[in-house]
């Protein structure tokens, strides 16, 4: 899905970019039923 987000246009140079791209990453994976990939990176903050 990271991939196809660059396809689209969409990049993360900057926090507000990475910010969108990842949410859109997380909503659009949770609604094919796979699980958050960034959850385990956010558990070890």
């Amino acid at each position: 899905m990271h991939g196809f987000l660059h396809l689209i246009g969409y990049d993360h140079e900057t926090d507000d970019e990475a910010d969108e791209m990842e949410t859109l990453e997380r909503e659009i994976l949770a609604h094919l039923g796979i699980p958050d990939p960034y959850a385990d990176r956010e558990r070890m903050n």
